[in-house]
């Protein structure tokens, strides 16, 4: 077929076929062999391995097909993968004795591997036949073609290569690329065949491109040297169709990454994020042009998604993991660019990389800061699902604890705090629909029968609550940015990014969630209240509410103790210290160690409730209200484990409890007499002090050691 037929740039209708003949390409040198893998040399053939690759027939469907490959063997015409005899003529081929033997099986076994007729057996047989040194080769022979092409281009040298051959030395790494993506989904080659030649498939993402820019520069050279206007030969408004070798290379990687960390880390290195992200934003960049809907261009972008996805995934179990701007330029153009279910589907990946917690490099944050903050306000101005909503609260979480706090208001134009204040309310109208979603579910869950169970289960689905915690994480963290821009603007410094106006604003929106926080706790009290008090005859639904519960109460309690360190009068109403306490240690007999989690409720409170203790009234209400007892009873249980070795959180529990007893000194001369139970555990943790505890920091211990002898 001709290379307009067949939509490939450089060619012109009625220019011959674009298979050449097979004799033409000379063996490789076995010198070369011995050292490095060589490239394939002449490889005129390759045109043909571009054909097979596209899937678009056989290297005998055409009409010159069956005449260029029948000379190499006679059995080749009969190869079908078919039967042992088929099968083992394949093989043959594969085995040499010359690289058009090799070239000839591969096009052969390629038409099958499309088919899905390849079985693990064949695929093992042919991975044996060939070896890795013939994959790396034809991988070099498409990397060295565009590598020269490019020299040659950036020195300012016509390019040299006909457009016809770099294609075809380039199909020659397609077709490696093909058996690659095969061989992957073979469990024992995975690591033999495809891990090795991690970097060369990280590359092949961008080859179609590659190819694409050197046939736009060769117009463009051509059209300047005749006089033309080289402007309109650009890239400009033109992309490169989506090709079925990245969408190999990219499954290859998505393989790989999913091995473990240390493979991920592997295809980050060999710049698979680097290129995947480049692959975004060359194939979204001109989405908004006619070509938006090209056939195969919403499966490659989503690809592309994928490897970022996996890759972030395994990467955040190492302590080398950075996801390249790269990457977020890519996401950033995908979700700017698109108007269909793509663009939420690159929201999708932000928010799963977000999830994993892996940092991103702030080497070129510029690049795609601001474009994707538009990005977001447009989602959050929108009305989107409610997965949504979740996917655009978790990427702006994920950021600001990642990149910078502030990075939603540094901007140099524009309206700073449109995103800010988009972000407030969709955290606030999610957290409002999901609280009475959620209390639902789990009344319904509690009390329905036993018929129901199965329904039962699937009333509480695990996006509602994560949902909700992901609302309470961003308003947490908006309380502590609105915290910071605060105490910028009474010092003067004039560094803030907001006026006060609109700090108030934020303030009271984050205080009305505040109140409906509170509202929940007293529900969820009064749920797990109801669970203590009925009988045990149905321990998994009890058991299953409960958890559910103390999920939601961890996460309530980690905002209502963010905002009560900032605000610490919104916690003196006695209810809600009943709530804070109640929350710290609910369902624990008074001699069992409060485990990490509760103890964790306990940790999120003690900021505001220090907060309390510097006034007298709040040495009341913390004593009337209990906690200074949840807190000592606490402390008093991580001492008992003298057998353990503390963890950190012990330190700081330690270190919030002497400050808490050392500000409330003026109130506890009674204590014996007034709180018994809170006197006792003052003795106990005394004597445990007093005879050395391991691990506690000694500053801490001595300030607290002064208090309780007081």
């Amino acid at each position: 077929r001709s290379c307009s037929q067949r939509g490939l740039a450089g060619g012109a209708k009625g220019s011959g076929p674009l298979r050449p003949r097979l004799g033409e390409m000379a063996p490789a040198s076995t010198t070369a062999a011995a050292t490095e893998p060589a490239a394939l040399t002449n490889s005129s053939t390759g045109a043909a391995a571009a054909e097979a690759v596209s899937g678009s027939g056989g290297p005998a469907s055409t009409e010159t097909g069956a005449a260029e490959t029948a000379p190499l063997d006679k059995g080749a015409g009969a190869v079908s993968g078919d039967g042992a005899g088929g099968r083992a003529a394949l093989l043959k081929l594969l085995r040499g004795p010359s690289d058009e033997h090799r070239v000839a099986g591969l096009l052969l076994l390629t038409k099958l591997v499309r088919s899905e007729d390849a079985d693990d057996a064949l695929l093992r047989q042919v991975f044996q036949a060939m070896g890795g040194r013939f994959l790396d080769r034809l991988l070099k022979t498409a990397e060295d073609a565009l590598q020269r092409e490019q020299r040659r281009w950036q020195q300012q040298q016509e390019v040299h290569e006909d457009q016809q051959q770099l294609q075809s030395k380039v199909s020659y790494g397609e077709l490696a690329l093909t058996l690659l993506n095969a061989f992957s989904r073979v469990s024992d080659l995975i690591r033999e065949a495809v891990l090795p030649r991690a970097p060369h498939i990280a590359r092949a993402l961008l080859w179609r491109i590659e190819v694409h820019q050197l046939s736009m520069c060769s117009g463009k050279r051509s059209v300047s040297s005749s006089g033309g206007n080289s402007s309109d030969c650009g890239m400009a408004g033109v992309r490169p169709a989506p090709a079925q070798s990245a969408l190999d290379a990219c499954e290859c990687l998505v393989v790989l990454a999913s091995l473990g960390p240390s493979e991920a880390l592997s295809v980050a290195r060999a710049g698979g994020l680097v290129n995947a992200g480049a692959l975004l934003s060359t194939h979204a960049s001109c989405a908004a042009q006619r070509d938006q809907s090209h056939p195969g261009a919403a499966e490659l972008l989503g690809a592309a998604m994928q490897v970022l996805t996996y890759t972030a995934a395994a990467l955040h179990a190492t302590t080398a993991a950075e996801l390249p701007s790269e990457a977020m330029v890519g996401l950033t153009a995908v979700l700017a660019t698109r108007t269909d279910e793509i663009k939420f589907a690159a929201l999708a990946t932000l928010a799963a990389i977000g999830a994993t917690g892996v940092a991103v490099r702030r080497a070129g944050l510029d690049g795609w800061q601001a474009a994707l903050q538009d990005a977001l306000l447009a989602i959050a101005r929108s009305r989107v699902r409610p997965i949504h909503r979740q996917h655009l609260l978790q990427t702006a979480t994920w950021l600001m604890d990642t990149v910078d706090l502030r990075w939603m208001i540094q901007r140099e134009e524009g309206s700073k705090q449109l995103l800010l204040n988009a972000l407030v309310q969709v955290a606030k109208i999610e957290l409002q629909v999901l609280q009475n979603e959620v209390m639902r579910s789990l009344d319904a869950q509690l009390h329905g029968s036993d018929s129901d169970q199965s329904k039962q289960e699937k009333l509480l689905p695990d996006e509602s609550v994560a949902g909700l915690c992901l609302s309470y994480g961003t308003l947490e963290r908006v309380v502590q940015l609105v915290a910071e821009e605060a105490e910028l603007l009474e010092s003067e410094s004039g560094q803030q990014s907001v006026g006060a106006e609109v700090l108030e604003q934020l303030f009271r929106a984050v205080d009305q969630s505040f109140q409906a926080v509170v509202e929940l706790m007293e529900e969820l009290k009064a749920l797990l209240e109801e669970i203590l008090a009925q009988p045990r005859e149905d321990e998994q639904r009890h058991s299953r509410t409960a958890q559910a519960c103390d999920e939601l109460m961890l996460a309530a309690m980690r905002f209502v103790g963010r905002y009560a360190a900032e605000a610490p009068e919104a916690i003196m109403p006695t209810k809600v210290l009943e709530l804070i306490n109640f929350a710290c240690q609910w369902h624990h007999a008074p001699d069992e160690p409060t485990p990490v989690e509760h103890r964790g409720a306990l940790l999120f409170a003690l900021p505001a409730l220090i907060q309390l203790s510097s006034t007298t009234d709040g040495h009341v209400a913390l004593l009337h209200s209990g906690l200074v007892g949840t807190a000592l009873k606490a402390l008093e249980q991580v001492l008992k484990q003298d057998e353990q070795q503390p963890e950190v959180d012990d330190a700081a529990l330690l270190e919030g409890v002497a400050t808490l007893l050392t500000n409330m000194m003026p109130s506890l001369t009674n204590l014996r007499l007034e709180y018994p139970a809170e006197f006792e555990s003052c003795v106990t943790i005394k004597e445990r002090l007093s005879g050395g505890h391991l691990g506690l920091g000694s500053e801490a211990t001595d300030e607290l050691l002064a208090a309780l002898q007081l």
